[in-house]
């Protein structure tokens, strides 16, 4: 008997991973998918993103570009949180007056992504910050960071990025 309740239990478990990940469209990342590949640029910044094991996770490294020299600078991962039912994101950043960020992203549709950030350290400790990344076309984002004046977003710094390959 012991055996068979372990043996279900480990088909429950199989199963029920099978099932989440069962197609691309079932993926809670799937829209990430745009994002990888290349090289996405800014005249002063460069960054990549690729796929965790089995699309789990997503991966992304942002580096400065200063002149001839390239930086990196920062990293995130994002991963679908089974228990918060959300896409969660951490990142560290270097040099900058934070350096540790928290993510809750979500996308509204397959072409924007937004993402709810509270940064850690540094002389910005505790600071929300919301950011979005619409997509223009194959290789084109725009990158925008609000501040909060009133009750209402307003654009604070944008940023257009090109893919290279």
């Amino acid at each position: 008997m012991r055996s068979f309740v372990l043996f279900f239990a480990l088909f429950l478990a199989t199963t029920l991973h099978a099932q989440q990940f069962d197609t691309e469209t079932d993926n809670p990342l799937q829209h990430f998918e745009f994002l990888v590949g290349g090289e996405w640029r800014t005249p002063t910044t460069l960054q990549t993103f690729e796929w965790g094991v089995g699309k789990q996770s997503i991966h992304s490294k942002l580096y400065i570009i200063n002149g001839a020299d390239t930086t990196l600078n920062g990293e995130i991962t994002w991963f679908w949180h089974p228990g918060m039912q959300t896409i969660k994101g951490y990142g560290n950043l270097l040099n900058e007056h934070i350096n540790f960020f928290d993510y809750s992203t979500e996308f509204t549709d397959p072409r924007r992504m937004n993402n709810s950030i509270v940064g850690y350290g540094g002389s910005a400790e505790g600071v929300n910050i919301i950011e979005s990344l619409e997509f223009i076309g194959e290789d084109k984002y725009r990158w925008t960071m609000y501040n909060r004046v009133l009750d209402q977003l307003q654009p604070a710094m944008s940023a257009m990025f090109t893919r290279e390959y």
